[in-house]
């Protein structure tokens, strides 16, 4: 009895391995094609694939700190983790998701932070603004349906910052990519002094730029909030309700900024940015 029972979790286990397997095998491909892809798109030079791991969705939720996350990329291991559960219409669009991350990631040659992640006061902020980015220029060549949309509201803001910078003949994708937060600080806070926008004192009573105020602003507000591990990015006491009404009257009348709202308002409603 011993014995078939053995045979029994050995073949099992087998199993296991062999589906594993093809699971990686399966995603490896389709991540490999967003790759090139994006590098077509964007004009990059040849990017290597990543390493790609499936496991369960559990796991990623709590590696990623985002309930119902199907996929993460880990800097730190410079690893894309992908649920095995991930499946359907939008599963090219998560996974491109991540990709454009390890892109990022990778052109700013591995870096320990990437995009526009830095800290006030040892406190990490920023996050929410890369991911909306990320969201923004993942969704050029592979839009999310309403039904699925990812980190819309920071989607948007992203869409926002690329129309401001290239008025002024700067490109969002190139400080972007390159994970040039320094020269984004410079320019935006340039530009938001011209349109009358001031330094803040905060409540724990330090300076905050507008760029600072901006990144605070969007992780406070971000619907999509962090739990676990991950929650150190948010940022809860740093703005009163003054600096946070600022920053969305300075968004509100920026270039063409009514054309772009107008386009997401109708998909998700006017509460998008909280100032409905």
């Amino acid at each position: 009895m011993k014995k078939i029972i053995l045979v029994f979790v050995t073949m099992l286990t087998i199993c296991s391995m062999v589906s594993c397997a093809e699971d990686s095998s399966k995603r490896e491909n389709e991540i490999s094609q967003i790759l090139e892809n994006f590098t077509i798109q964007y004009g990059l030079d040849e990017i290597p694939v990543p390493e790609i791991k499936v496991t369960s969705s559990k796991k990623i939720e709590s590696m990623s700190g985002i309930p119902g996350s199907n996929a993460t990329y880990r800097c730190d291991e410079k690893v894309i983790y992908v649920a095995k559960e991930l499946n359907g219409d939008y599963a090219k669009e998560v996974l491109a998701h991540e990709v454009f991350h390890y892109i990022n990631h990778y052109e700013s040659e591995f870096q320990e932070t990437y995009g526009f992640d830095f800290c006030i006061k040892n406190q990490p902020v920023g996050y929410f603004l890369t991911e909306g980015i990320t969201q923004y220029f993942s969704e050029q060549l592979y839009p999310l349906s309403e039904r699925w949309a990812l980190y819309p509201r920071e989607r948007l803001i992203g869409e926002q910052l690329d129309i401001i910078l290239d008025a002024k003949d700067y490109s969002l994708f190139d400080l972007f990519i390159h994970s040039n937060v320094d020269e984004m600080k410079r320019i935006f806070n340039e530009v938001a002094y011209e349109s009358g926008l001031e330094d803040v004192i905060s409540v724990e009573g330090f300076k905050l730029t507008p760029f600072e105020l901006l990144c605070l602003y969007i992780d406070i507000s971000s619907e999509a909030k962090l739990v676990g591990d991950q929650s150190e990015f948010l940022v809860y006491t740093s703005l009163a309700e003054n600096e946070i009404y600022q920053m969305c009257v300075f968004l509100e009348r920026e270039n063409e900024y009514h054309q772009v709202v107008d386009k997401y308002v109708s998909k998700y409603g006017k509460n998008i940015l909280g100032i409905g």
